[in-house]
């Protein structure tokens, strides 16, 4: 796993987050809460056949586009590969965006129809909630025109469960920096260890394929610990912001926005203040804590 994978994969090591809600320790109940299974609403006909139609056209189109560039300069080439990959974008959102809003407006209606206010990822449900997927289903085939019920706004506003994006949060300036950071220093280790190694071999001294291997370990344990040093502060910062915002918002359950399908509170700008200013008291307390050197005296009469 690469540094880079190393440290998103901590990040999002997040899951789900359980937040403590009520200034007396208890918690909202969890109701009005159902499921759907996505990859389902992903398989009927209308995607199928509307992934079948783009990814005929992105054959063609590549094949096409192949012919035309044959002869010309790598220069010319990348600019056409980046023109296709521009069309192709927009071919997609023309093809998929408007399903895809008709199945969110179909989750958002059978909801309303079954008295939810929230409906989760059926990957992340074991048991406890129905399932309300044939309903989306029925209603995307129906025909009818499927709008948002901005009726259940306000009763979605309260409801218990709450989502925050991780990945705004991972995009942070502070763990930009912890990450480029540790790029960083395994780049030194990797050149010291390769320096290390073709010194030895102007001394006649092969390392063994043991002993790189040794070398290479301790470089894997010190990123590891450095990892642990830099990460770990922050992680346990973004939980103790999501545990405070669940608090004051009264909340039983945080989970990621991406298996939240419908409803639920969007935290992510609370999170992030939250987290920003717990980030920012904590490096002035760093600072405030660090020795002051004191200026040396100087003789009388100079």
């Amino acid at each position: 796993m690469s540094l880079r994978n190393m440290a998103a994969a901590a990040v999002l090591g997040f899951g789900l987050l359980l937040g403590a809600a009520g200034c007396n320790g208890e918690k909202a109940p969890v109701k009005k809460v159902a499921s759907i299974d996505e990859s389902t609403i992903y398989s009927m006909e209308m995607f199928t056949n509307a992934e079948k139609e783009l990814d005929e056209w992105t054959k063609a189109e590549l094949e096409k586009r192949r012919i035309e560039v044959e002869k010309k300069s790598d220069k010319e080439k990348a600019e056409a590969l980046k023109q296709f990959q521009a069309e192709l974008e927009i071919k997609t959102n023309e093809k998929l965006n408007p399903l895809k809003e008709k199945a969110r407006a179909a989750v958002a209606r059978a909801a309303a129809d079954k008295g939810v206010t929230v409906v989760l990822d059926k990957k992340i449900i074991v048991y406890g909630v129905p399932d309300i997927t044939e309903d989306v289903k029925t209603l995307i085939s129906s025909g009818q025109e499927l709008t948002y019920p901005e009726d259940k706004e306000e009763e979605i506003k309260k409801a218990p469960i709450g989502y925050f994006d991780q990945q705004i949060v991972r995009n942070l300036k502070v763990f930009k920096e912890a990450e480029l950071e540790l790029v960083q220093e395994r780049n030194r280790l990797l050149t010291t260890l390769r320096e290390e190694i073709e010194k030895a071999q102007k001394e006649g001294k092969e390392p063994s394929p043991a002993e790189i291997q040794a070398l290479q370990k301790q470089i894997e344990a010190r990123l590891q610990s450095l990892q642990q040093q830099k990460m770990a502060p922050l992680m346990k910062a973004v939980t103790d912001s999501v545990e405070k915002v669940a608090k004051q918002e009264n909340l039983s359950l945080v989970l990621d926005t991406q298996h939240v399908m419908y409803g639920g509170r969007n935290l992510t700008e609370l999170v992030v203040d939250s987290f920003l200013k717990e980030v920012s008291e904590k490096k002035n307390q760093k600072d405030d804590n660090e020795p002051v050197a004191k200026a040396t005296p100087q003789p009388e009469g100079e």
